[in-house]
């Protein structure tokens, strides 16, 4: 068996609708809505379907909880421009700019928190090794270059570096 990629991570949260909003304005995510009137948030190949906390869906994680996610989002957006992003958008950046070790080389990396306090870390690779888009207009959002309509960031799941960090809220009142 030969494993290629995430489909879909699930995060349990407190407010699925604040979530989303979160991961939009932060990362230009694009809101779905499948199933039952479940929601995820949609990036290039792949998803984040999203659990209120006390109504999971089964199967679920063994004791999900909101605010024990820690990943990493790869974007072809130069790092920099994703700090200013962040920052005039009103989000507060936990760490970085720092340089880490991703899934398939150097990246360079920003943290925050998602509304649950998720760390969320935002990544550029440093390196010709990264599969991702190497567009660097942030108007593109995903793998076929589909133009957005608002600044976003083109990103894939890799997995985080399992580094936690607390500190103040990521998101703006």
């Amino acid at each position: 068996m030969h494993v290629d990629r995430f489909d879909h991570i699930v995060l349990t949260v407190a407010d699925i609708d604040r979530t989303c909003d979160f991961y939009q304005r932060a990362c230009g995510m694009e809101i779905v809505t499948f199933g039952n009137g479940r929601k995820a948030l949609q990036f290039g190949r792949q998803k984040i379907n999203l659990h209120q906390a006390g109504k999971e869906i089964d199967p679920k994680a063994a004791r999900p909880t909101a605010g024990s996610g820690d990943f990493c989002l790869i974007t072809s957006v130069p790092i920099e421009a994703v700090k200013r992003h962040l920052e005039a958008s009103g989000f507060v950046i936990e760490e970085g700019i720092v340089d880490r070790t991703g899934a398939v080389g150097p990246i360079r990396s920003i943290y925050l928190r998602d509304p649950d306090m998720n760390l969320v870390e935002i990544s550029c690779s440093t390196s010709s090794g990264d599969s991702g888009s190497t567009s660097s207009d942030p108007a593109i959002i995903d793998e076929a270059h589909v133009t957005a309509t608002t600044p976003s960031l083109d990103i894939a799941v890799l997995p985080g570096d399992g580094i936690g960090r607390a500190g103040a809220s990521a998101h703006p009142p």
